[in-house]
């Protein structure tokens, strides 16, 4: 049996590389897949923001001119300081554009009485909007902007700042009007550091051309009623422009070029465009001591000088000195000296001191107009003192007459006539005439009834009636010999008498007419 056994050979197993070539491909593809993800993804950046703004993960996007060049990937919330930090991942081509000129802002909808703005966020949700010039890459964070930057180049208008003493109402995203159109909206509005208010502007780039340095701003949401020195002026905006508000200009000198980047803005139009004294417009603050007409002072009334505002009451403050048992007011006037410059460089405050500036208060037209306080010079002249930084002003009194003091004046000039002699001398002049006068009346009645008998045809009364005509002109020159050839009532009588003499020539026509042929009046001629 053991020499009948069989040698048996064990082989080893054959290894199939081709079981293991599919695995090893799709790891080859996957890894290049994998490797193609990363070499095209784009710049991870972090933009810090006060707040998330509504933005989510995985699907808010970053929009640059309107095509979408990332996506939101994390919103991160700091614990460290306020606001949020928010992951974008950057398409790669985008690279150039992230530099020191980019900027971002959240673009969320809002909708106004004006206008509906960032409707496309209404449907997709907020977003990111980018602005950026390209550079090469070198930031990877940034700050977010609370509000779109006002820049020309990105709201593709003329940028302009207004300047005035109020708001007058006035908030961002209002319209700025031209012939009624709107050409622009207001940005923002904020207070500068000399507590001035300050208005930014958008003028829409084909509408810029028409501001130049000669253009003038005024608030539009008010009825513009002007009180002149003829007459009443009264300006009524358009519906919408009275319900939104808004700013509206106009530019009186086409011509001109545009140097002026700030401007002011005026209450009104007729603010605006108001006749004012002097070219340039220097503003500088006085102070002045008042001891009588006190309770006319009030804060916003007028400096005037020769009809021309210019300036006003800042500030007026009251005191009663009850040791001298009388009440001083101080007043701070902000007073406009380029009204009285001849050029920008002109040393003025000298020549008016030079000159005796002085001020003093005069009411104005009760209920229609307040009181105003009135620069006048004295050509004596006087050395100023500065009290707070100010300079000080001398006041001086000038007493004004009331309209009541007026009338009495008048009726005392009245009373002062001898009018009693007058009326004495009528009525004698009346006794005198009254027979003549009553002689006329009854020979004027006779012509009546002489005339009336003219229907009858009747030849013997028209001379009747002619004689008793001439009856009354006897009776009437009588008359007028009592009356000098000056007065009154000689011209209208002896204009009345001519026209009766030419009335009396065309009747005796008519007459002898009659005489000849007496059925002219029933068969004509």
């Amino acid at each position: 049996m053991n020499e009948e056994m069989l040698e048996v050979k064990i082989r080893k197993k054959e290894i199939n590389f081709i079981i293991w070539l599919i695995p090893l491909i799709s790891l080859i593809v996957g890894g290049w897949l994998i490797y193609k993800y990363y070499t095209s993804l784009g710049p991870l950046i972090t933009i810090k923001f006060k707040n998330s703004g509504g933005l989510e993960p995985k699907r808010s996007v970053v929009k640059f001119r309107d095509v979408e060049v990332g996506k939101v990937e994390k919103v991160k919330i700091l614990k460290n300081s306020e606001g949020v930090l928010v992951f974008v991942r950057m398409h790669k081509d985008m690279k150039p554009f992230l530099n020191d000129t980019t900027k971002f802002w959240i673009v969320k909808p809002q909708i106004g009485l004006e206008q509906v703005r960032g409707l496309d966020a209404l449907l997709s949700g907020p977003y990111i909007q980018m602005y950026a010039k390209p550079k090469d890459f070198t930031k990877d964070t940034f700050n977010g902007l609370d509000e779109p930057p006002i820049d020309s180049s990105i709201l593709n208008g003329k940028i302009l700042t207004l300047v005035s003493d109020s708001t007058y109402g006035l908030s961002d995203k209002l319209p700025v009007y031209f012939k009624h159109m709107k050409v622009g909206t207001i940005r923002k509005v904020e207070l500068s550091e000399n507590a001035k208010v300050k208005i930014i502007i958008s003028i829409n780039k084909k509408y810029a051309k028409f501001v130049n340095d000669s253009t003038k701003f005024w608030n539009v949401k008010k009825v513009d009623i002007a009180l002149s020195k003829n007459y009443l002026q009264m300006s009524l905006p358009s519906l919408k422009e009275l319900v939104f508000g808004g700013i509206v200009f106009d530019t009186p000198e086409k011509n001109k070029p545009l140097n002026k980047k700030i401007f002011r803005l005026y209450p009104s139009k007729s603010d605006a465009f108001a006749n004012t004294l002097g070219r340039v417009h220097k503003y500088k603050e006085f102070i002045v001591e008042f001891e009588k007409q006190n309770s006319l002072l009030n804060a916003g009334e007028a400096v005037k000088f020769k009809g021309f505002d210019v300036g006003y009451v800042k500030e007026a403050n009251s005191i009663y000195d009850i040791d001298k048992n009388k009440i001083i007011s101080y007043a701070v006037l902000k007073i406009d000296i380029g009204a009285f410059m001849k050029n920008e460089n002109e040393d003025i405050v000298k020549k008016l001191f030079k000159k005796g500036i002085s001020v003093y208060i005069k009411q104005n037209i009760p209920l229609l107009q307040g009181s105003s306080v009135i620069l006048t010079f004295t050509n004596k002249p006087y050395k100023y003192e500065l009290i707070d930084g100010k300079i000080e002003l001398k006041s001086i009194y000038k007493k004004e007459i009331s309209i009541a003091d007026k009338l009495s004046m008048f009726l005392d000039k009245l009373n002062s006539l001898k009018l009693s002699k007058t009326v004495d001398n009528i009525n004698s002049l009346l006794n005198d005439t009254k027979p003549l006068l009553s002689k006329t009346l009854i020979s004027l009645t006779k012509t009546s009834d002489s005339v009336r008998n003219l229907i009858d045809l009747n030849k013997n009364k028209l001379a009747k009636t002619l004689d008793n005509f001439n009856d009354l002109m006897k009776n009437l020159n009588k008359t007028l010999n009592a009356y000098s050839e000056n007065s009154m009532f000689y011209k209208k009588i002896s204009k009345t008498l001519y026209d009766v003499d030419k009335t009396m020539n065309d009747l005796n026509r008519v007459i002898i007419k009659i005489d000849k042929k007496p059925n002219s009046i029933i068969l004509g001629e």
